[in-house]
């Protein structure tokens, strides 16, 4: 019963209870995968990474032929930035389950965070035409308990777990049934705004951000997630307002910064969009994703060596966005006739490529070479 009563306890947010409940589970019996695969799954949504590793690590070692497990792992890595190895242990999911729509969608996101969009929209489309899962990937006992209404939140923990899944439209008719229940609840709105703009469903996200903004129209997500749509949309402007307005809600909030200056920047007010980079980075300087933006827009103007200090200061930890923090400061230095140095980077970057997989870089880094032999040639600074 000590399974059964962790998954009650999850299923009513008692979070600390259902892992103590799945640690004496895992303890007594350790062969019950799926006690180790949800407590693997709670301690990695509280914050306990090494923890959770350690226990999707013995569970790909013991079961390898067990694709929630390695769709757990995958998802693990994924969270943690290291795409390549998510991707082998999603891909391994896929292999054992080939109707497994939630791994299917975490390679989508992971080949497009990888830069592989013909391989993101490949499963993102697999995803699309599998209505149900196969039973061997879903915990009998936990389904039981999804399906149970234990309360007016029931129907938001059932779309965080469809979302989970990689079921965005089962997600969005269990957020449609709170939205239903509760029409005053702006963060569930909110959430459909951004759930139907992923979806490309247009018209109702737009419908549910009328009615958000109607209800409150100083809500941080809505604002963050309408922006996202408008960015979709290339509706620039619009975009840069919707994050403006988040950053009006909450200044304390870097990536509404660093979302702002990226609207601003496509919208073509670069001294504006710099600003906002910078404001990001007051916020927290260890973000990588401002800093690179800011370092590409120092280079647009000339600024060179500010450029080129930005981005150093990203190259590490060294993961799959590496090489092409490599690539942008090889342009620099090409761009600033140092082709020696630009030559030897691009050499590292395509290395990097080539560690994690990354043919779009690598075939990128190719062309570069290219122009800058074809530069060095001519002795005219090889500037993209």
């Amino acid at each position: 019963m000590g399974h059964l009563h962790a998954l009650l306890f999850a299923k009513l947010g008692q979070a600390d209870e259902a892992m103590a409940a799945l640690r004496e589970v895992v303890k007594l019996e350790p062969h019950r995968h799926w006690s180790t695969e949800k407590l693997a799954e709670l301690l990695l949504a509280s914050g306990a990474t090494k923890e959770s590793q350690a226990l999707y690590e013995n569970l790909v070692v013991h079961y390898p032929n067990w694709a929630p497990g390695h769709y757990g792992f995958g998802q693990l890595l994924l969270r943690a930035g290291e795409v390549r190895p998510a991707i082998e242990h999603l891909e391994q999911a896929v292999a054992i389950e080939e109707r497994f729509g939630a791994a299917h969608y975490a390679l989508s996101m992971a080949y497009r965070q990888h830069g592989n969009s013909q391989k993101a929209k490949t499963h993102y489309q697999i995803v699309e035409s599998v209505p149900r899962f196969p039973q061997s990937v879903v915990d009998p006992l936990r389904m039981e308990i999804i399906n149970l209404d234990l309360g007016q939140n029931a129907s938001i923990k059932r779309a965080n777990e469809f979302t989970k899944q990689g079921r965005p439209r089962e997600a969005a008719r269990e957020l449609e049934k709170a939205a239903k229940s509760r029409p005053d609840n702006v963060t569930t709105r909110a959430d459909l705004v951004a759930l139907y703009g992923h979806m490309g469903d247009i018209d109702r996200a737009e419908n549910h951000y009328r009615e958000a903004i109607a209800l409150n129209p100083s809500h941080f997500g809505l604002h963050m997630n309408i922006g996202a749509l408008r960015m979709r949309q290339k509706r620039f402007n619009e975009a840069a307002n919707a994050f403006r307005r988040a950053t009006e809600i909450d200044p304390t909030i870097a990536p509404a910064f660093t979302n702002l200056g990226a609207a601003l920047e496509r919208a073509g007010q670069n001294e504006e969009a710099e600003e906002s980079y910078r404001m990001a980075l007051a916020k927290d300087a260890t973000l990588r994703q401002p800093r690179y933006f800011l370092a590409k827009l120092l280079t647009k103007k000339g600024d060179f060596v500010a450029a080129i200090n930005h981005l150093h200061q990203v190259l590490e930890p060294v993961d799959e966005k590496t090489p092409w923090y490599q690539r942008a400061l090889a342009t620099i230095y090409a761009a600033s006739g140092n082709t020696a140095l630009a030559k030897k980077t691009f050499d590292e970057a395509n290395d990097g490529a080539e560690k994690f997989g990354d043919e779009k870089l690598a075939t990128l880094i190719a062309k570069d070479l290219e122009k800058l032999t074809a530069a060095a040639k001519s002795n005219v600074p090889a500037a993209e």
